[in-house]
């Protein structure tokens, strides 16, 4: 299956990770396979950031993808369904690769070669780049809760008794980012730079701490609000929460790449 995209890419590869001289950037061509092997076998979002008359300034209304295959020199991504973001990525001298991997950012400047056809559908040849940007530090680390568990939330405004209810998206040690629906309650209204009192429950354990609003966004029709958060007042005892919770979902994201 799909033997004339693996002759334009290459045999896949798989690598030990070698030490970086930058901590920041992968340049070592083995480990770059590796990594976008994992993002194959976990079928991880690629967002594609194409320059143009109308370019995207967040990330959630970025074009979305997957790779399909990956070479050693060469990897596949699916095609775009929309046509005239097609036409864009295909008339882009280059654009970006967008995207996370085991809670840190991945991202590289790459172009499309040519399309190849399989079984009905088609895919964008891509060179390897050179180098991919990919910071493992602690800071950079961010997490999808949401994707795997439920973890409640309740954000408290100043002088509002009753909490607003919520769930966990994201997670890093510098912030969380909250999903808020108003299908059973009225949505807040919340302001950059607003303090809010936080709970959120893990493992029947109420942990509190506060957080400082730093983007809020509507999604879809309007009905849910998406609250990126930076922490202010922490304790240790929540930091470390937050850290153990950190290195479960770090650990769930690589055994689902064994089983893959």
């Amino acid at each position: 299956m799909f033997n004339k995209i693996k002759s334009l890419i290459g045999k896949p590869e798989r690598a030990p990770r070698p030490q970086r001289e930058n901590p920041n950037f992968v340049t070592s061509r083995d480990r770059i396979v590796s990594l976008l092997n994992d993002m194959v076998y976990q079928r991880i979002v690629v967002h594609l950031d194409i320059p143009g008359e109308n370019p995207h300034d967040d990330i959630e209304d970025m074009p979305t993808t997957f790779f399909k295959q990956v070479g050693s020199a060469r990897a596949a991504l699916e095609r775009l369904e929309d046509e005239e973001l097609h036409s864009q990525v295909m008339a882009a001298e280059q654009f970006k690769v967008i995207s996370d991997l085991y809670g840190a950012p991945l991202t590289f400047q790459t172009k499309v070669n040519q399309i190849q056809s399989a079984e009905g559908k088609e895919f964008y040849i891509i060179d390897l780049p050179a180098k991919v940007f990919y910071p493992e530090s602690e800071e950079y680390r961010k997490f999808r809760i949401g994707a795997y568990r439920k973890v409640p939330v309740y954000l408290k405004q100043p002088n509002q008794e009753k909490p607003i209810p919520g769930l966990l998206d994201t997670l890093s040690i510098g912030g969380i980012s909250v999903y808020l629906s108003g299908e059973s309650t009225a949505l807040p209204y919340l302001r950059k730079g607003e303090k809010l009192s936080c709970s959120i429950m893990v493992d029947g354990a109420n942990v509190k701490f506060e957080i400082v609003v730093e983007n809020v966004k509507r999604l879809g029709d309007d009905k849910s609000l998406r609250v990126d958060c930076g922490f202010g007042n922490i304790s240790k005892e929540a930091t470390a929460v937050i850290k153990a919770m950190m290195g479960e979902a770090e650990q769930y994201l690589r055994n689902r790449a064994r089983s893959s």
